[in-house]
């Protein structure tokens, strides 16, 4: 069982994925809390990248939750022992590659390239990671009903990535979804916090440019620089209009420019569509229905123009649609 083999390591570093959002901290938590737990080891929970956790709702979880989730420097970090990777891969384009010996991948997204040696714990059909940790700790018989906090946590991650409970399709997600004993209160708390009314603007601004292809059902749509998270919730809102069954939504940054897919159909994976879309240019991945991505500046394609990324991201899609003759 992949946690024995991680816990043979008496160094165990545990990275969320850059910009974290609920799930990778509640699945960072659990897997603190159990090798901690263990007695002897010596266990670290960090993230990475451009930027630290600025939305008030997962201020708010790491605080209240008491959650020793601390922010490292990619230039001055080193990992001792293991370095695990939750809810997302070791070299993937969401989570900033820290220098290591051993890796481990404990994840619910489409399984991607990864160093040889590396353990991994991949789930793909899991609505999320928080459940990938409940499972493996429930094997374990770790008792998680000792921990409210860890109730909480792994309740708040699963809410998230499973848009509001409504994508509940696994046995698992709902398992733990019934098992678990939250501060409901809290979670009320932390569920209206989710946006500023800077990001409110943002997302409303976003909205207004939205490029529709109403012929093959898609929309592409900039966003002001923000949280990679307000790029999903802007997909998500998106695609509830009725001519648009895929989304690309994107933001520039000084270096580098982030996108999310979102698909509702089965003929277009969300995932395949953002990889496709950064094929040798970034990095992009993800779930059959939300996905996303980084694009590496200036984009190394004859295309492109710093006044036509619109033009870039739809002429993607067409290619991709046409690829699979959609």
């Amino acid at each position: 069982m992949i946690l024995d083999k991680i816990a043979s390591n008496k160094y165990i570093t545990i990275q969320c994925h850059d910009n974290p959002d609920a799930d990778t901290i509640a699945a960072g938590y659990g897997l603190y809390l159990y090798f901690s737990s263990l007695g002897g080891h010596h266990v670290d929970l960090i993230y990475s990248g451009r930027e630290r956790i600025n939305k008030m709702n997962l201020n708010l979880m790491v605080e209240r939750l008491d959650i020793p989730l601390r922010y490292v420097n990619e230039l001055n970090y080193e990992s001792v022992g293991i370095l695990v990777t939750v809810d997302s891969q070791y070299g993937s384009g969401n989570i900033t590659k820290l220098r290591t010996g051993k890796t481990a991948v404990i994840d619910h997204h489409q399984p991607g390239p990864l160093p040889e040696g590396c353990l991994r714990d991949i789930r793909p059909t899991y609505g999320s990671c928080s459940t990938v940790v409940w499972k493996l700790l429930k094997d374990k018989e770790f008792p998680i009903d000792h921990f409210p906090f860890l109730e909480t946590a792994l309740y708040y991650g699963l809410y998230n990535d499973t848009t509001s409970f409504y994508e509940l399709y696994q046995p698992e997600d709902r398992e733990m979804h019934d098992s678990l004993n939250p501060d409901i209160d809290l979670i009320r708390v932390m569920n209206n916090s989710n946006l500023t009314a800077h990001d409110l603007e943002l997302a409303g601004l976003a909205l207004t440019r939205a490029v529709v292809n109403v012929k093959n059902h898609f929309a592409v749509l900039r966003a002001d620089h923000c949280d990679t998270n307000i790029l999903g919730m802007i997909s998500d809102f998106a695609l509830q209009v009725d001519c648009i069954n895929t989304c690309i939504v994107y933001s520039e940054r000084s270096d580098v420019i982030k996108f999310s897919v979102r698909s509702c159909v089965r003929e277009i994976h969300a995932n395949e569509l953002a990889a496709y879309v950064s094929r040798e240019i970034g990095n992009g991945g993800g779930h059959l229905d939300k996905a996303g991505g980084t694009i590496k500046k200036p984009l190394e394609c004859e295309e492109y123009q710093d006044q036509c990324l619109v033009n870039f991201f739809s002429k993607k899609i067409k290619e991709y649609l046409g690829l699979h003759n959609l």
